[in-house]
């Protein structure tokens, strides 16, 4: 069972806006793509200049990096190449190279959070990156 946080939290019709903007979109192409009237007022005033802002990502190409708040689509290129919704904190782990057996932890708490595996996810140095490194640092000493 999926739970829907927008209707629980009293703004339902919020994820439908979202995933409607989000099938205008074409991978590689962000929220300037989308008409003026589906856009946030934020985004209306041409101020914003966010190049991957709400931007889709291309299957089988290099990702963006992955930031702190990945798992919102509105801050960066975090929707999925195929389907219209955001990144899941599996999808962001396994493109930051951790393995698929990784376990993330809170603190205080039995199961992880979004924000936190987000957090921790968008911090840390991808362990593939972090292995190459260290490999290369032994090789010289």
């Amino acid at each position: 069972m999926t739970l829907d946080m927008d209707k629980t939290h009293g703004r339902s019709g919020r994820a439908e806006v979202i995933t409607e903007r989000m099938k205008l979109i074409k991978p590689g192409e962000n929220f300037k793509v989308l008409p003026q009237h589906m856009l946030p007022n934020c985004w209306k005033t041409g101020k914003h200049q966010g190049q991957d802002t709400f931007g889709r990502l291309r299957l089988n190409e290099p990702s963006v990096t992955i930031r702190t708040a990945a798992y919102n689509p509105t801050k960066g290129k975090y929707i999925h190449p195929i389907y219209d919704r955001g990144l899941n904190t599996i999808e962001m782990a396994a493109i930051q190279s951790f393995p698929l057996e990784w376990y993330f932890k809170c603190v205080g708490r039995k199961k992880v959070t979004l924000v936190s595996a987000g957090r921790q996810i968008g911090n840390a140095v991808p362990p593939l990156l972090a292995q190459a490194i260290g490999l290369a640092i032994k090789a010289q000493i």
